[in-house]
């Protein structure tokens, strides 16, 4: 059995002015602010043999918070 997982609130790190700025696009950047940076991540396997039998079992999950962001307003 193999279990493992990790998860980040991100590196509270802020970004400035992107380069939609110059050409007077910024109401439609998410820029300057903090960056969304976050993510999970689970993983678990299983593996039984006997004999000739062999059953492997997973579980595989991300989660990339930077995709469930609103659209900037």
């Amino acid at each position: 059995m193999n279990l493992a997982g990790w998860d980040s609130h991100g590196l509270g790190i802020e970004a400035g002015p992107d380069s939609l700025y110059p050409l007077g696009l910024g109401a439609f950047s998410n820029a300057p602010g903090t960056v969304d940076d976050g993510q999970s991540y689970r993983f678990g396997q299983l593996r039984f043999n006997a004999g000739d039998f062999s059953l492997l079992a997973q579980y595989h999950w991300i989660l990339d918070k930077n995709t469930l962001l609103p659209d900037a307003q």
